[in-house]
């Protein structure tokens, strides 16, 4: 049961900050081709030169993120059938 909470919290964060991922390569990426779109909503903090730093950074933090949203059923699957009832580090079912 503990396995499963863990499981289903783990998946929730990887969706979660996927999601603020695309959200933040979205506005990164109308903020540099779309100059001046957010500057009421964002009071001048959202520059060109700092969208585009974001935008690149934002690469490689996306891709291990997206892998994992990917992977992770396999990873679960391969986890469950790999350890054997009774071994340590597998709960005990009561």
């Amino acid at each position: 049961m503990k396995k499963l909470v863990c499981s289903k919290l783990l998946r929730q964060i990887v969706q979660w900050l996927l999601f603020a991922g695309v959200a933040l390569f979205i506005l990164t990426g109308l903020g540099m081709t779309q100059l001046g779109i957010f500057e009421p909503e964002d009071l001048g903090l959202l520059v060109r030169r700092l969208c585009v730093t974001i935008h690149n950074n934002l690469i490689i933090p996306f891709v291990i993120l997206l892998l994992l949203h990917m992977l992770l059923p396999y990873i679960r699957k391969w986890l469950n059938h790999s350890q054997q009832p009774g071994s340590p580090g597998c709960p005990q079912q009561s």
